[in-house]
């Protein structure tokens, strides 16, 4: 028995939609989310797609995607950078204990208006900069579980949020 770990995304809108981090420079690959940490299947509205890919296009407005790992990652940066029609995301069902490296994690994320990060581990987190970057849409941000004590980059961490008005920290190192 192998354990899952899912994220579950809500994208908005038909054609080619991003599901995993990428950069728009294709020569410097080194700025998007490893192809190493890509999940194991990826469903899109209860389907199991054929190939894991960063993109797929999409008939409906409103779609649901699962990402599932049957594995723990180590690394989430540039986890959904530039993902711009993702409006939501759920890591309720996903382990990031042995996660160190966050930075830019949702950055570009423009639409993203819900995010639950209840259950995410923030304990061997170091970088967490541009986290939150650029994520125009959010207006309420509750980090109330992250722990911070192994945190030494945060440079950034909410620049271009201009919508945000509330965020719920309290640091439990």
């Amino acid at each position: 028995f192998r354990s899952l770990y899912n994220i579950t995304l809500k994208i908005k809108g038909k054609g080619i939609k991003y599901v995993l981090g990428i950069l728009y420079d294709d020569y410097d690959n080194i700025n998007s989310f490893p192809h190493s940490n890509y999940p194991k299947e990826i469903y899109i509205n209860g389907i199991k797609q054929s190939e894991v890919k960063y993109a797929y296009d999409f008939e409906g407005v409103n779609n649901t995607v699962t990402l599932t790992w049957y594995n723990k990652i180590v690394n989430c940066v540039n986890m959904f950078k530039y993902c711009h029609d993702i409006t939501e995301i759920d890591f309720s069902n996903f382990d990031t204990s042995l996660v160190e490296n966050t930075g830019y994690m949702f950055s570009g994320c423009s639409s993203l208006i819900s995010l639950n990060l209840s259950k995410f581990n923030t304990s061997k987190v170091a970088s967490i900069h541009y986290m939150f970057y650029d994520c125009s849409s959010l207006t309420v941000l509750d980090l109330s579980n992250f722990k911070t004590s192994r945190v030494s980059s945060i440079h950034n961490i909410f620049s271009g949020c201009i919508n945000l008005e509330y965020i719920n920290f309290k640091d439990s190192k």
